[in-house]
């Protein structure tokens, strides 16, 4: 029978070592090794399959007469990342800037704060609200690509500067994860005239 150790009956090229200690070596190897693979792909391969975009906003607006003027919104995103975007929530608000709301002025003469929950952003008055139908439209952005998103709104012409905020996010385990925009905007003394395409920026 051999034994695996020291003396004549072992296999030579164990050495001194017994088949214990090999096998707790190589298991160790083996442990490490994989140890270290999965810190690379949570570090390396998690970087690479994560949400990325671009989201930019742009606002157009002109008069239609003397009682309202058109706003439009056009929000652009752009897969930046590896995976497609699936976006599951999204929405557009307008908020009035000018004529500036008593409220506020009224608080702010007083020596009240003004700002919002953020606690760094004015809590200007919420005209209105467009949410982008991603349920029932089932948009998919790949990677590289990118889509446009538009909300238009009327609005009364006494109204001369507004902020307008987009915000997107993603479904499923990206839920967690998604981009804004906010745009300030003044709207020009025009006198009423066909928009169509030719809203002024």
């Amino acid at each position: 029978m051999l034994i695996f150790g020291a003396g004549p009956g072992s296999l030579p090229w164990f050495g001194d070592a017994s088949l214990f200690e090999i096998t707790t070596t190589t298991i160790n190897s083996v442990v490490v090794i994989g140890a270290a693979w999965v810190g690379y792909w949570k570090f390396v391969g998690g970087r690479e399959l994560r949400a990325r975009a671009d989201l930019t906003q742009s606002v157009k607006s002109c008069r239609l007469d003397n009682q309202r003027t058109l706003v439009q919104s056009i929000v652009a995103i752009k897969n930046t990342g590896a995976i497609t975007l699936r976006p599951s929530a999204g929405y557009t608000k307008l908020f009035r800037i000018i004529p500036f709301d008593p409220r506020l002025a009224n608080k702010h003469a007083s020596g009240q704060s003004i700002l919002g929950i953020t606690g760094t952003e004015i809590d200007f008055p919420e005209i209105e609200k467009r949410a982008y139908p991603f349920a029932t439209d089932g948009l998919a952005i790949d990677p590289g690509e990118s889509t446009e998103l538009y909300a238009e709104f009327l609005i009364a012409a006494e109204i001369k500067a507004i902020n307008v905020y987009s915000l997107v996010s993603l479904d499923g385990r990206h839920k967690d994860i998604g981009w804004d925009a906010s745009v300030s905007h003044d709207i020009p003394e025009q006198p009423p005239q066909t928009c169509g395409h030719t809203a002024s920026a």
